[in-house]
């Protein structure tokens, strides 16, 4: 930890949010600055981000197709804007504050683990920084995201529970793969940039058009909409519960659990529309509940029953 003498919260914070100001209109300053961070911070070896691949490609996915400024044609995102710029202040504010020897605890929960990505970089602690900040966004930023149309917010929805599946994954949860999680759902690996090109997660314009949302969630026929509905129904959904209860402890945002009931996201009241999975997709799914109330019921059985 640098030993310079601390300087006042409040003056780091002011001089951060006149460094942002520039970005606020910019998605190409904005992926700059993250290049910069990621060149500095993200253990590359051999070229690219290193541990900042996976949000590099999702923030080209994003510049393309949400980041356009408010008033252009089609109009950018008011929520992805904000979101956006507000992982980006908790980083840049976790930077600024260990260099000036700022005691972290002093920190918003989102920036006081950038700090300890800083200190420990490593796949772990890169997905607990990162997913806090966009969990803070979605907590902070609930009005702007009721401004988005009914398929919008079920993107929304989407996009978080599958973020925080990649994360359960990391953190090698045994419903997440386990061990081999950790190999598929690396921010340094190429993953994510795949993804951002398949169509089933995420759309090709924004807002959604009809053909879009039918492949996000499943309901064409071709590879990689099966492949989304498979994820989705068998295995994430039937775990949402679990995730993010998980999720809210690891990012240390406790107030989480509040966008999801009774198995379902709620994000703004979003939720998802009734589902009809494949037959097999269905039967499959049925057949997982069955084996994780079996399988539970083992785990909290007395010893000698």
């Amino acid at each position: 930890m640098p030993t310079q003498v601390a300087a006042p919260l409040e003056d780091l914070e002011r001089e951060l949010r006149s460094w942002m100001e520039p970005l606020r209109e910019s998605p190409a300053l904005r992926y700059a600055s993250r290049q910069r961070f990621y060149a500095r911070y993200g253990h590359r070896r051999g070229g690219g981000g290193g541990l900042g691949n996976s949000e590099l490609a999702f923030m080209r996915w994003q510049e393309r197709a949400v980041l356009r400024p408010l008033q252009a044609k089609p109009p950018g995102s008011a929520w992805w804007n904000s979101v956006n710029l507000g992982y980006i202040y908790h980083c840049e504010l976790a930077v600024r504050a260990r260099e000036r020897a700022v005691d972290p605890r002093l920190l918003p929960a989102a920036a006081q683990l950038w700090v300890e990505y800083l200190e420990h970089p490593r796949e772990v602690s890169w997905y607990r920084a990162h997913n806090s900040s966009v969990i803070d966004g979605y907590l902070r930023y609930p009005d702007l995201a009721e401004r988005e149309g009914p398929g919008e917010r079920t993107f929304l929805n989407v996009v978080l529970y599958r973020l925080l599946f990649a994360q359960a994954m990391v953190e090698e949860e045994r419903f997440a793969f386990g061990e081999l999680g950790r190999i598929f759902a690396a921010p340094q690996g190429p993953a994510v940039d795949l993804l951002t090109q398949l169509s089933a997660f995420y759309p090709t314009t924004y807002p959604l058009s009809e053909a879009d949302l039918r492949h996000l969630l499943g309901r064409c026929h071709c590879g990689h909409s099966v492949g989304a509905e498979v994820l989705d129904n068998l295995l994430i959904l039937p775990e949402l519960d679990r995730l993010y209860r998980l999720a809210a402890r690891w990012n240390r945002q406790p107030r989480l659990v509040e966008l999801i009931r009774d198995g379902e996201p709620v994000y703004p009241s979003g939720g998802l529309p009734p589902r009809t999975p494949r037959p097999w997709v269905g039967l499959l799914a049925g057949l997982r509940r069955t084996l994780n109330r079996w399988t539970t019921r083992r785990w909290l059985a007395p010893a000698n029953s």
